[in-house]
């Protein structure tokens, strides 16, 4: 691994923007990446279409990257895990 990236899959029954947007407001710098290569401009004038790779569109409409970085503290991982489980036990009835 490079730790370039964390991402975290939401099941179907969780809004993936929704946590980003809570997430967000608690000032945790969650980000999305990356969308589908068959879904880029060039791809696209190239005849790709939406459909035609599911599993990777599927994982894009579902993935979210939390913070990491070198200088992150314990502290700063158990307040992002903390919201991400509050969020989903909230919003899991």
């Amino acid at each position: 691994s490079s730790f370039h990236l964390f991402v975290i899959r939401i099941k179907n029954k969780y809004s993936r923007e929704r946590l980003f947007n809570f997430l967000r407001k608690k000032k945790i710098l969650v980000n999305l990446h990356y969308i589908p290569i068959h879904l880029h401009p060039y791809y696209k004038r190239l005849g790709f279409k939406k459909g035609q790779f599911l599993q990777s569109e599927k994982h894009a409409e579902r993935a979210i990257s939390l913070p990491i970085f070198p200088s992150l503290k314990i502290k700063q991982v158990k307040l992002v895990s903390n919201y991400i489980n509050y969020f989903l036990n909230k919003n899991e009835k």
